[in-house]
């Protein structure tokens, strides 16, 4: 499949209104351009009708639970204050409450393992997510 195709099955994927939570993962090799595509999707004015709260995560090698919520949480919260002395319980607790009535889209560029997504679904309202891409 074309980059290009792959990029307009995500937009298709990402905005036909869905009422489950979905999870789209895009995989590969190194250098073939997976951040590119992610950001014309992210950007593209479909996604952004679609989506009350978008928030774009870089992770890395190596990455902090506290420190990948504080950063999703810049994106939602209305207010900051206090924020870096609560517990990491309160803020799941706070990005599930701010998320669970919203669409939204959370991309997580640059990870190598799944296991942020796991440590997020909680707070994401995830019991179980639909796996592609």
């Amino acid at each position: 499949m074309q980059l290009h195709d792959q990029e307009d099955a995500i937009l298709d994927r990402l905005t036909r209104g869905s009422l489950q939570r979905d999870l789209v993962a895009i995989v590969g090799m190194p250098r073939i351009r997976k951040t590119t595509m992610a950001k014309k999707v992210f950007t593209d004015p479909k996604v952004s009708y679609c989506f009350h709260v978008r928030a774009w995560c870089h992770l890395s090698q190596v990455y902090n639970k506290r420190d990948l919520l504080l950063e999703i949480l810049s994106y939602v919260s209305i207010s900051s204050a206090g924020i870096l002395q609560m517990a990491n319980a309160d803020l799941e607790l706070m990005l599930y409450q701010i998320l669970k009535q919203k669409t939204y889209l959370i991309v997580m560029d640059d990870m190598w393992k799944t296991g942020a997504g796991d440590h997020l679904g909680r707070s994401l309202g995830n019991e179980e997510m639909e796996v592609g891409f």
